[in-house]
């Protein structure tokens, strides 16, 4: 199964994918249901794997690069999206540069024709500005 031909498509945040590797009582039931569900495909945007490592150079995540990487390739149903052009064009303004090209990616693959896109995040300022569902 592809993102494309997913029931949902679920766009997962840096901590969101933080605590699905290592996890963690921090990830809400509602979202490891759904990413484990067989009908979702996870997204992850290219700034979370850059803001991992940047995290983990700093000492602030214990999960490192290599084992995220390790995950995104080995994960059934789940993709790395870029940052380009369309990205960029889709960013809301008022947002964090990270936050809001999480939120880009989620409405690219909404205006590319994917169904029930959602976002995984506890991020206050990605569901108060509204683009996309959040699920957490």
């Amino acid at each position: 199964m592809t993102a494309q031909t997913a029931r949902t498509t679920c766009v997962v945040d840096t901590h969101a994918l933080l605590w699905v590797i290592a996890g963690s009582t921090l990830l809400s039931l509602r979202v490891k249901e759904l990413l484990r569900g067989a009908g979702t495909a996870a997204v992850i945007p290219a700034i979370v794997l850059a803001e991992v490592a940047h995290l983990h150079w700093r000492g602030r995540a214990t999960v490192s690069v290599e084992r995220v990487l390790s995950y995104v390739r080995s994960a059934a149903r789940t993709v790395v999206v870029p940052v380009d052009a369309e990205v960029v064009r889709r960013m809301p303004p008022g947002l964090e540069i990270h936050d809001a090209i999480i939120v880009a990616t989620a409405v690219l693959l909404r205006d590319q024709g994917h169904t029930n896109v959602v976002i995984a995040t506890r991020d206050a300022a990605i569901k108060e500005c509204g683009a996309v569902p959040v699920v957490w």
